[in-house]
């Protein structure tokens, strides 16, 4: 539908339509309107997955669940990233969805932010590149994509609440650039701002962000969603440049914006603005004419998509150590492998919130490594030890009984006739869950199984519950959430926090198991049975290996939307198992399951080999798998830098905030940045990653050793792979400005390309540079700066593994900076006719007070805060902007 048709229906629409449009129908809908033939939309949650609720909005419908952002990211392939991102697209579509939530581009800032296995980088260029690639790709298959959090969200603590204060270089250089270069070169349907404030102003309101920036400086043409709940108040975000609140609230929000409109509040240009933007993504979701799109559950389940899949996990795991070359691991030398950790035999695909994604299948590494080596290699497999936050629930396996019989009340002290008997096979409950018949009638709940114990030992029962909630063994309570000061606390805390007890149990012994809850909430009665296992038979097992493998590292409870990490550390007694496996057998290597950095240093010395295989999704197992057994080269590099402490991340003395204000002071040095300026030693260095096979960088040159901007300066170097077997090589361009006006980190990540090759094989990479690669965003001009003068070129296979450095000389006249601004004082702005003039144009009323010739000496930006009431936040950045034009 063109432009023309648009404001065809927009001159037939109601105020009433109008405004229905700009709130969702329900959780995942916009309103459709009928009379005019306007059809709803249906968005689903992502990334890594797409996320479609069921139609009760109880479940989610199975996926593929690709690798997520971060493990994509550390592929460093902008074609693999589009691939995904097609496929994504084809089964956003074959899922009955228009536009996949995705993808979320915030910086890594803070090692512990619960949401970074969902973000791609620490670093804007890396991840500005992989994000114009996902839309581009996802977009291409005629669904769209929803680019978020937009913006400043590096933070799960209080995010409903939390201000993220920033300076406005800070934004421009590091939070922004991946936003702007989705916008700008990709055009995604929509943009979802982002739930906390960002310099006093919610995301949903922050009209400089959502118009000054988004749609008038970038020129995004989508609409502009809010994340769910967002909105604090509709007439403030409708005139700051929100278009879609979601989801659906009903009518209220409807009839706010249509009595907003009639009282003047808020104008019916700005209304037909929003419905504008809606209609042209609605459009493009209808593209084809079809009204919706036909689901089909199996439709993303196929062999196409779980080989990508397996690649992209394959080509995103980073090996980080191989001391004597532990790895690849060779059937012919290796008769027995030891396999350890609560990871092993469980696949850790991805974290948790709304991210997270209900598989079609999973494979863990245990069932990959048999399936891999069948009868070459005896694998022997113990846990060693957990990390669940959380159990997995009990389930009829381990019962007696044939399953649970539950019983539902209509008082809240178990007393009458049950107003409903099922019988069920595991015992976890959602609220929503509930048997509708008697959803509303229900006050308590009594479950009762009989449990058998299948060996002697200690057997750990937990309760998570969202209402006071016992478990009873024998008649004897077991485990109590139902009395104690800190029962209410465990129940309203966020992540879920259960209670557990170890019971001994005898094998082949039968206990009366009874879990009772007051009220109708939701509930899960976990178990960790008891193994079996002792520490010296661990050790033995170990010791008898010619090679031990310890899966380790975090699972959706400690990765999540919600929350922030608790600790850096491995959860649970990981480090713990990873020395006893070590201490057993020289030859252990450690894979890490995990999104977000963990700590590696106190133990690192201790392991033979690391590899980072991320979180991987559904081929989790034989993506690791094919890496460890060199079926595939390892190739990944890392998109962040891993400390050698905790204490040394640069955003350690501001994380995770404190009363309401969450302080950006490291300011642009994130990441690498910070540690190449305070020449800092790190474990492992932004980009590092090492292979099965070697590179020689030579012959490394610049097209110019003059350039003026225009254009771009194309660096070159050849690539030749100088071992034995086939790989690839990510090489990456740094830029340096050594003397520049303002400060500027000792280098950045400018370009970077990925190279395929067989042993012996040169290719020459090219990568070219432009004129933004070499600016740094200088808030007095507003805007971006590209000194004259020496510049430095830095070509590597990591941020620490420089190969080549060059020079080279921009040309030109220096940017002129405006002499006036936020800190000129009234007497220089009054000076100054042009000044004087943009004053009377914009606050007439303050320019005409008595006061304002005797008030001289005060600056612009103090005059703005004591007379607030006449220069708003808008207007002050309209007169600063306006002052930036006078040289």
């Amino acid at each position: 539908m063109d432009a023309h048709q648009i404001e065809h229906l927009i001159s037939q629409m109601t105020l009433e339509e109008k405004a229905s449009l700009c709130s969702g129908a329900d959780s995942w809908k916009t309103r459709a309107i009928d009379r005019l033939g306007i059809p709803s939309m249906r968005v689903t949650d992502g990334p890594h997955g797409v996320r479609r609720a069921t139609e009760d909005d109880r479940a989610n419908e199975p996926a593929i669940s690709y690798p997520t952002a971060v493990t994509l990211a550390s592929s460093w392939n902008v074609d693999l990233m589009k691939r995904v991102g097609a496929a994504l697209g084809e089964e956003t579509k074959s899922k009955g969805c228009d536009i996949l939530l995705g993808p979320a581009v915030n910086i890594h800032r803070a090692p512990l932010c619960g949401r970074n296995f969902e973000y791609l980088s620490e670093d804007p260029h890396l991840a500005a590149r992989m994000a114009v690639a996902y839309i581009q790709g996802l977009q291409s298959q005629g669904a769209g994509t929803s680019l978020k959090h937009y913006a400043a969200n590096n933070a799960e603590f209080e995010r409903n609440s939390m201000n993220s204060v920033v300076d406005e270089r800070a934004l421009r250089e590091i939070y922004l650039p991946a936003f702007e270069a989705a916008v700008k070169e990709a055009q995604p349907w929509t943009v979802m701002c982002s739930y906390n404030k960002i310099n006093g102003a919610w995301a949903s309101e922050n009209h400089t962000l959502l118009t000054d920036i988004l749609k008038n400086e970038w020129g995004f043409e989508g609409l502009v969603i809010s994340d769910w709940g967002a909105v604090h108040h509709r007439i403030n975000t409708a005139n700051a440049g929100l278009d879609l609140e979601m989801p659906g609230m009903g009518d209220l929000p409807i009839q706010i914006l249509v009595n907003a409109v009639k009282q003047g509040a808020v104008s019916e240009a700005t209304l037909n603005e929003m419905v504008r933007r809606i209609l042209r993504v609605v459009y493009l979701a209808r593209a084809d004419g079809t009204k919706e799109r036909k689901f089909d559950r199996d439709g993303g389940n196929t062999p196409a998509h779980r080989a990508l899949a397996r690649e992209a996990g394959g080509e995103g795991i980073v090996l980080l150590k191989n001391r004597d070359d532990v790895l690849p691991i060779d059937p012919a030398k290796v008769h027995t492998l030891a396999v350890f950790g609560p990871n092993a035999a469980v696949a850790r695909i991805e974290g948790g919130g709304s991210a997270n994604v209900t598989p079609y299948y999973t494979v863990s590494p245990l069932e990959a490594i048999r399936a891999r080596v069948g009868d070459q290699i005896k694998v022997e497999y113990m846990q060693g030890c957990q990390n669940t936050v959380t159990p997995p629930p009990l389930t009829s396996a381990l019962l007696a009984s044939d399953g649970f019989t539950v019983d539902f009340f209509k008082s809240s002290d178990f007393s009458g006739q049950p107003l409903l008997t099922e019988k069920l096979q595991a015992l976890t409950l959602d609220g929503r869950d509930l048997p509708t018949e008697i959803r509303n009638e229900v006050r308590s709940m009594r479950w009762h199984g009989t449990f058998q114990a299948p060996i002697t030992g200690e057997y750990t029962f937990s309760l998570t519950g969202g209402a006071r909630c016992r478990m009873l063994l024998d008649g004897k309570v077991a485990v109590d959430m139902w009395n104690g000061d800190d029962i209410y606390a465990l129940i309203n805390t966020w992540p879920f926090l259960p209670r557990a007890a170890q019971i001994s149990m005898q094998a082949g012994k039968t206990y009366d198991l009874v879990v009772e809850m007051e009220g109708a909430n939701r509930l899960n009665l976990g178990i960790i049975p008891a193994t079996g296992e002792t520490p010296e038979q661990l050790s033995q097992m170990a010791a008898r290996a010619d090679l031990a493998l310890v899966f380790v590292g975090n699972t959706w409870e400690h990765e999540s939307e919600g929350a922030d990490r608790p600790a850096w550390d491995l959860p649970g007694k990981q480090v713990d198992l990873i020395r006893q496996v070590a201490g057993a057998n020289p030859r252990t290597v450690v894979v890490l399951n995990n999104g977000g950095v963990v700590e590696a240093a106190s133990w690192i010395e201790q392991a033979a080999g690391l590899v980072e295989a991320g979180f991987t999704g559904v081929e989790l197992g034989n993506a690791i798998a094919d890496v460890l057994f060199g079926d595939v080269t390892p190739s990944g590099k890392l998109p962040d830098s891993w400390s050698l402490r905790f204490e040394d991340n640069s955003s350690f003395l501001n994380f995770p905030g404190e009363n309401g204000q969450l302080r950006y002071g490291e300011s642009i040095y994130v990441g690498y940045r910070y540690y190449d300026a305070r020449k800092m030693d790190v474990l492992f260095p932004f980009g590092f990653g090492l292979s099965y096979t070697t590179f020689e960088y030579k012959n490394a040159r610049l097209s110019a050793a003059q350039w003026n901007g225009e254009g771009s300066l194309c660096v070159s170097v050849d690539v030749t792979n100088t071992g034995k077997r086939a790989g690839k090589e990510v090489v990456q361009i740094y830029v340096a400005d050594p003397q520049s006006s303002l400060v500027r980190p000792p280098k950045e990540l400018k370009g970077f390309a990925k190279v395929a090759l067989h042993p012996g094989e040169t290719k020459t990479v090219e990568i070219s540079l432009n004129q933004r690669d070499l600016s740094y965003y200088d808030p007095a001009v507003k805007g971006w700066v590209a000194e004259p003068g020496q510049f430095q070129v830095m070509i590597g296979a990591s941020s620490r593994d420089i190969r080549a450095t060059l020079e080279f000389t921009l040309t030109g006249e220096p940017s002129a900076k405006p002499k006036l601004n936020a800190n000129s004082s009234l007497a220089e702005l009054s000076a100054d006719p042009q000044a004087l003039a943009v004053l009377q144009k914009y606050v007439p009323e303050l320019v005409a007070q008595p006061q304002f010739r005797e008030m001289g000496w005060v600056n612009l930006a103090w005059a703005a805060q004591a007379f607030m009431e006449l220069i708003s936040p808008e207007k002050f950045q309209t007169i600063l902007a306006e002052l930036a034009k006078i040289k």
